[in-house]
């Protein structure tokens, strides 16, 4: 099965910061390959210049660039402008809208890059918004590790 996580990963992938999402997120991904999945990670704590995923372990890890994002966004608004429309509805009060276009490009791109079979959100506040509206009515399945 082909299952793209989307959430933070350890400062030994290249993540920003470490904790016990980031380590879940990246151990819970070498046991899928493991058991035969082919597994890629949208790592929202990882900034790559580079257009491509790092491969480590069998595992693509998509960073956040903005040279990625940035030459689909008009094409992303106007094919998908209701879903835009709706997720800056969601999250207006959160982020502003430069950042609303960037992520939900992001989300596509990869998405279209990855063509899940599944997608796995871990921590549901943005994250799911943007990986709802972008999945392309491709199941979700979401870990919510905390409340705070």
């Amino acid at each position: 099965m082909k299952i793209l996580q989307i959430g933070p990963v350890p400062p030994e992938i290249g993540g920003e910061k470490a904790g016990g999402v980031a380590t879940h997120v990246w151990e819970l991904s070498q046991n899928l390959v493991k058991r035969g999945h082919e597994v890629a990670i949208l790592a929202d704590n990882l900034y790559s210049p580079k257009k491509i995923p790092l491969h480590k372990n069998g595992i693509e890890v998509y960073g956040i660039s903005p040279w990625f994002s940035l030459k689909s966004i008009p094409k992303e608004l106007i094919t998908h402008f209701k879903s835009f429309y709706s997720l800056s509805r969601v999250l207006s009060g959160f982020l502003n809208p430069v950042s609303i276009m960037l992520n939900f490009s992001l989300y596509r791109r990869v998405i279209d890059c990855v063509n899940p079979e599944i997608i796995h959100v871990h921590h549901i506040e943005t994250r799911f918004a943007f990986a709802y509206y972008a999945s392309k009515n491709i199941p979700i399945v979401t870990t919510v590790h905390s409340i705070s």
